[in-house]
């Protein structure tokens, strides 16, 4: 990668490279607990400012993507993986969804990746037994679910027997 190409995308990259960090000295970084399929990914937005693989049966790597452009401050690609996978999860089927749901609900609190889990499990998107596979949640989580419940919803909209979003802002990270 490019150096003028990841400091300029990244509030991450440019501090680690242009500040007094063993980065900066050295000019390299070892990402050692990367994905290299979910760094590519994020490579090609920074250079094409786009998302290469739109793959709908990949959403873990869209959602891998989200938590990738956090950790290394690039709100642009989160961004611009939320709306592609609220664009998939209508087509997705419900074993997609809850791994989805599972991955999003162990983000960080207040996220929204995480928001995004707690309104799917509010919507009643995924069917089957949620008793069976709702034990890999956490309590914290159904705590942030039955909270979610207890409110209504203004910005879902039922088409079709799916729910949709009205307002792709509910999930952006500020730029």
């Amino acid at each position: 990668m490019h150096k003028s190409v990841a400091t300029k995308s990244s509030t991450f990259f440019d501090r680690a490279f242009n500040g007094n960090f063993d980065e900066g000295n050295t000019q390299s970084m070892r990402l050692e607990d990367v994905e290299i399929p979910i760094f590519s990914m994020l490579l090609h937005w920074m250079y094409f400012h786009e998302i290469e693989d739109k793959n709908e049966e990949d959403v873990m790597g869209l959602a891998k993507l989200w938590v990738l452009g956090g950790r290394f401050l690039v709100p642009e690609v989160q961004n611009a993986a939320m709306a592609l996978i609220l664009d998939t999860i209508p087509g997705l089927y419900d074993d997609k969804i809850k791994e989805l749901v599972i991955f999003a609900s162990e983000s960080q609190r207040r996220y929204p990746l995480r928001k995004l889990a707690i309104d799917l499990l509010s919507w009643g998107r995924i069917y089957g037994d949620f008793e069976t596979w709702g034990k890999d949640l956490s309590a914290e989580i159904l705590l942030e679910l039955a909270a979610n419940l207890r409110g209504c919803m203004p910005w879902e909209v039922e088409y079709n027997g799916r729910y949709l979003l009205s307002s792709v802002t509910r999930y952006e990270v500020p730029t």
